[in-house]
């Protein structure tokens, strides 16, 4: 799926996410080793949150709820196997589905891009009001 705005240049958005998703920048720079491993400082809001939230629950009730049809364990038994994975599953999942939520937003031109941009071309840290 590539995104064509009028102001600029396509954008490949699946492999993009992709990149995010695993810790890389969405498109590689030159032969820059440092320019490979995104570091996210960008705001993401409660996107990544809601976002883990959703992938985690479709993963863990499912199971949860196959297991009690099963096998009908006892309360206390799905308390100690399931409350452990799912905050465990939360945590590996939140860096990476923010890598891919900062990748949609540079996909889609979305605000905060250009400001950091235009601070590089200037050879400075742009300053952002909005943190």
């Amino acid at each position: 799926m590539a995104v064509e705005m009028s102001f600029g240049a396509r954008r490949d958005l699946s492999r993009a996410l992709w990149r995010g998703f695993v810790g890389k920048r969405p498109r590689r720079c030159g032969g820059e080793r440092s320019c490979a491993v995104l570091a996210v400082h960008d705001r993401t809001d409660d996107a990544s949150a809601y976002s883990v939230i959703l992938i985690a629950g479709h993963l863990v009730a499912p199971r949860a709820l196959s297991t009690e049809l099963e096998f009908a364990q006892p309360h206390w038994l799905h308390a100690l196997l399931w409350g452990p994975l799912t905050p465990l599953l939360a945590l590996a999942l939140l860096q990476p589905v923010k890598g891919a939520v900062v990748v949609l937003r540079w996909g889609n031109r979305m605000h905060g891009f250009e400001e950091s941009r235009a601070g590089r071309q200037h050879g400075g840290v742009a300053e952002r009001g909005d943190r």
